[in-house]
């Protein structure tokens, strides 16, 4: 903006010099003000009539005095000047004239958004594009569906979606008419029971746990369909079963160490309360608790995770009830989150989990990036669009399988 201010300052000079030079710099004239060649001309014809005898001696010496004074008045006669005070006028004038005009000129028909004040320039214009390039992603895929309601990715799609922005209901009802369409894959049923428990208070029993010994009928490794069927066991008190379920889990996923060392936390929890001894059941404890949209549905080399914190000086900007949105987009491409979840202030601090059962897309996953970059943002507005005011934070770029990562919401969106 100041580079464009002092060249359009330099260009408006440059229009007055032009428009003022003959005032400033006023040219000396090359040939004289009289007409030469009649003045000779005038003369010749005069030493004529002389040699003819129709002009005598005298006419003629009256006549070439009078063309001579001519000669000699046209010669010495001052260059005719304006007024000096009318000169400053006009340059005033020009000077006021030639900005005055252009700047409005500019205003209506060159780049108005840099300078009109009512058009914010966001810094994190990026950001603010992918979480639109998402809410036209939900509103393709809706009609898209409407048009083609039997296509079971799409509605699994659009489940993921929905439970990414936190609109658990509706992911379950995506998620409910992809499972209708094949309902024998393991993993959309994961995903429709975790949402439909996150519709209903966190809460697994009922039709969520049926929709899980579905999922572990038809795949019984079921990393996710496990982690949460074993949080349902203990729920419900069967703390054996819930200790079989999360052992298991163990067997299976990668040794990622942060899931590995919650997992056991959890066991030995569930361990203690089958012995009678212990506290009440602690959900926060548990690794394979319901953690919005499968944030820890799954382990494995392609998961980002962290711990999750807000600034002590920014508390008080922010209300229990805003939404968080944390999600992971790569490093380097496409701005469209890779993974997501919501939650919201008052459950903060909290540990977070990323990974490729979170994807929006089946071809755009953390596993597919070299690095991601980790963001939370506390909307005041309850929807993922940054706008001035909300309040966020950003990881440094990491590779896909990285624990331990310290998320702080530090800054203020401007």
């Amino acid at each position: 903006m100041t580079y464009f201010a002092v060249i359009a300052a330099l260009m408006c000079v440059a229009a007055c010099l032009i428009l003022l030079r003959p005032l400033l710099w006023p040219r000396a004239s090359a040939t004289p003000a009289f007409d030469v060649l009649a003045v000779r001309s005038e003369a010749a014809a005069m030493q004529r009539r002389l040699d003819a005898g129709t002009l005598d001696a005298q006419a003629y010496a009256s006549a070439r005095a009078a063309l001579a004074q001519s000669l000699l008045d046209a010669v010495t006669a001052p260059v005719m000047q304006a007024e000096p005070r009318k000169v400053r006028n006009l340059i005033l004038a020009t000077v006021a004239f030639v900005p005055l005009l252009s700047l409005p000129v500019y205003w209506a028909t060159g780049a108005p958004a840099v300078l009109r004040g009512d058009i914010a320039v966001a810094p994190d214009g990026d950001e603010r594009a992918a979480a639109a390039q998402l809410q036209e992603r939900i509103t393709a895929l809706e009609q898209k569906l409407a048009s083609a309601p039997q296509d079971a990715t799409g509605w699994g799609m659009l489940g993921r979606s929905y439970a990414a922005l936190g609109e658990y209901a509706k992911a379950a009802s995506a998620f409910a008419k992809a499972a209708a369409l094949t309902p024998a894959d393991a993993q959309l049923l994961a995903d429709y029971a975790d949402a439909l428990a996150m519709s209903q208070g966190r809460r697994l029993a009922g039709e969520p746990v049926q929709l899980l010994k579905r999922a572990l009928a038809a795949d019984p490794n079921n990393i996710k369909a496990l982690l949460l069927d074993g949080t349902a066991d203990f729920e419900s008190g069967r703390f054996d079963r819930a200790v079989a379920a999360w052992e298991k889990v163990i067997s299976l996923a990668p040794q990622d160490a942060e899931l590995v060392a919650s997992l056991r936390q959890s066991i030995d929890e569930a361990r203690a309360k089958t012995a009678g001894a212990g506290s009440a059941p602690n959900a926060s404890s548990a690794a394979a608790g319901v953690q919005g949209a499968g944030a820890r549905s799954a382990a494995g080399s392609e998961a980002v995770s962290g711990r999750l914190t807000l600034a002590p000086g920014l508390a008080a900007s922010a209300s229990p009830a805003d939404a968080v949105f944390v999600f992971a987009r790569a490093a380097q491409g496409p701005r469209m989150p890779l993974a997501a979840f919501k939650l919201q202030v008052k459950d903060l601090p909290t540990d977070f989990r990323l990974d490729d059962s979170m994807a929006m897309a089946p071809q755009a996953k953390i596993s597919s990036a070299a690095e991601v970059i980790v963001t939370a943002r506390i909307s005041k507005s309850g929807d993922p669009v940054p706008r001035s005011g909300d309040l966020e934070g950003s990881s440094a770029p990491v590779k896909p399988g990285t624990g331990g990562i310290k998320l702080e919401i530090s800054d203020v969106v401007k």
